[in-house]
């Protein structure tokens, strides 16, 4: 079994929303429990308010980014797709299209599926340049043959 993505999927998908939730949302809740009285610095209710919406605001930019990343491992014929709570297994053959993108100091792929699978039809994954081209390579030899046998 070969892994494609990038150790640093399980920090992004389980350690820095578990943080964000249980260190933000600890000092939330003893921010709204605390009295007007104890907030003298400024208005309790405009600072209340204000750190409600960025500890919303901020989980979901989480949710609808990081939480998105799966972790892709592959054998001989079937990718494995996990989020670390839920594996699936796809063919080779039903990968219609791949796709690198640079963020910053990471890369960003994309695998597109030629049917819905319980991820969806794109499923998105950290990756290392040499992982993403074994992925690619191991897809066009397995297209090449297709064509060949037709």
């Amino acid at each position: 079994m070969n892994r494609i993505s990038s150790n640093a999927t399980l920090f992004f998908v389980i350690f820095l929303p578990t943080f964000w939730l249980v260190f933000f949302g600890s000092l939330g809740l003893g921010l709204m429990m605390s009295s007007a009285e104890d907030i003298s610095f400024t208005s309790a209710s405009l600072l209340k308010i204000t750190y409600l919406v960025f500890f919303i605001g901020f989980g979901l930019i989480i949710y609808f980014t990081l939480l998105r990343l799966k972790r892709i491992e592959m054998d001989a014929n079937f990718l494995y797709v996990t989020n670390y709570l839920k594996t699936i297994k796809v063919p080779l053959h039903a990968v219609s299209e791949l796709h690198v993108k640079s963020l910053f100091f990471r890369s960003v792929g994309r695998i597109t599926f030629n049917y819905r699978s319980s991820f969806g039809r794109k499923v998105y994954f950290l990756c290392n340049t040499e992982h993403f081209d074994f992925l690619k390579a191991q897809i066009e030899k397995l297209s090449f043959k297709s064509t060949v046998h037709d």
